[in-house]
């Protein structure tokens, strides 16, 4: 009876051992999986991490490539040399058939009284769409197939602007750098602060002229 006895509570152990045994195997494969599954997935979202940061930095440094401001370096009003670009009257362009100069007061009052279209830019160095623009208004000038135009160049800023181009702007209300006005008898016909290019100055200088 004791035989037995001994014999039951050894094979009670033995199970129990391996019980014991299996459900630790089990919880140590499922933390050593759990860990495994929790490293690949970090490596993974670390590859990725750093494959976004490479994409975003070649889009930042195509975007400041493409940019359009990134690469100019005409001075402002196209074609003026910069160590005369404060003279009242200096040529810009347009020399042979339709001048563009700095403004010029007296030159101002004689293109209005002789009944010329006037062409008027208020623009800034420190305007980026000036920056871009003023070259093309100045090729603009040179490109006109129409006679009897004039054009003059005021530099958009208090400190040295004159007081008649100051009478101006308050004339004409203009409250934004890179505004073109065309006046016909002293008065104005067409206002645009938009962006121009060469042929889209041309298209609109033209239009007004051949409308008179």
């Amino acid at each position: 009876m004791n035989l037995l006895l001994n014999n039951g509570i050894i094979l009670l152990t033995r199970s129990s051992m391996k019980q014991t045994l299996q459900t630790f195997t089990v919880i140590f494969l499922g933390l050593l999986m759990g860990g495994l599954g929790s490293y690949v997935g970090f490596n993974l979202l670390s590859e990725k991490a750093d494959l976004y940061r490479e994409t975003s930095e070649v889009v930042s440094e195509s975007s400041i490539q493409a940019s359009p401001t990134a690469e100019i370096d005409r001075a402002i009003g196209g074609m003026v040399d910069s160590a005369h670009a404060g003279e009242s009257g200096t040529i810009i362009s347009g020399e042979e058939n339709a001048p563009y100069r700095m403004f010029d007061s007296g030159l101002y009052e004689q293109a209005v009284s002789d009944k010329s279209v006037i062409v008027l830019y208020f623009c800034s160095d420190e305007d980026p769409i000036c920056q871009v623009e003023s070259p093309d208004i100045a090729e603009g000038f040179d490109k006109l197939t129409v006679s009897n135009v004039v054009g003059f160049q005021i530099d958009y800023q208090q400190e040295t602007m004159s007081a008649y181009e100051k009478e101006l702007v308050e004339k004409f209300e203009i409250d934004t750098q890179h505004t073109k006005l065309v006046l016909v008898d002293g008065e104005e016909v067409l206002r645009s602060s938009e962006a121009w290019t060469t042929p889209r100055f041309v298209e609109a200088v033209e239009k007004v002229v051949n409308d008179l």
